[in-house]
């Protein structure tokens, strides 16, 4: 520790910081927006190796970490 800090109690300012920020949601989150803004469905992307079905959609499974390539509608 340096010794200019020996008894140097910390000041805090309770203050708020607005960071503005906009998200990409990426091609698969994309579409998925689109067509439940558009045709009001629930879309879904189905693991070709375990088959769960991930809502909303992710672009590699979580499981078996394998693409998710198809999309399926839920009802």
């Amino acid at each position: 520790m340096d010794s200019w800090k020996t008894g140097v109690e910390n000041m805090v300012y309770p203050g708020r910081i607005k960071v503005p920020y906009k998200w990409d949601v990426g091609e698969t989150g994309s579409y998925f927006l689109t067509r439940l803004r558009d045709e009001k469905e629930l879309w879904g992307r189905r693991c070709p190796g375990c088959g769960r079905v991930y809502v909303p959609p992710l672009k590699n499974c979580g499981e078996c970490f394998l693409l998710t390539d198809e999309w399926v509608r839920v009802k």
